[in-house]
C-alpha cells in the first residue's frame, strides 16, 4: 500500500471512529434528556397540585415565589444551552 493510500486509510478510520463516537454521545442525550424532560414535566404537575384550595393554604406571596423560582430555573436551562458554561446551583426555599 502506497504512502497516499496509508494515510487516506487511516484518515477514514478515524473519521468513522469519529461519526460513531458523535452518534454515541447524541444517543446518550437523547435517552438523558427524554427521561429528565418528562420527569421535570411530572414534578411540575405535582407542584400544581399544590394549587388545590381544598388541601393547601397558601398566599399569593406564596405563588409568587413559587412561579418566580420555575421561571428562573427555566431561564437558566435556557441560558444553559445557549452559552455551556458549568452548573449554576440554586435551592428553592419557601421561607427562611
Amino acid at each position: 500500500m502506497c504512502v497516499t493510500c496509508t494515510q487516506t486509510y487511516r484518515n477514514h478510520i478515524y473519521q468513522r471512529g469519529l461519526s460513531h463516537m458523535a452518534d454515541m454521545k447524541r444517543k446518550k442525550f437523547v435517552e438523558l434528556a427524554e427521561k429528565r424532560v418528562n420527569k421535570a414535566i411530572l414534578n411540575m404537575k405535582l407542584v400544581g397540585n399544590l394549587s388545590n384550595k381544598n388541601n393547601y393554604e397558601y398566599t399569593s406571596a406564596d405563588v409568587r415565589k413559587i412561579t418566580q423560582a420555575l421561571d428562573d430555573a427555566v431561564a437558566d436551562v435556557k441560558r444553559r444551552f445557549r452559552t455551556p458554561s458549568g452548573n449554576s446551583a440554586s435551592t428553592f426555599k419557601l421561607e427562611n
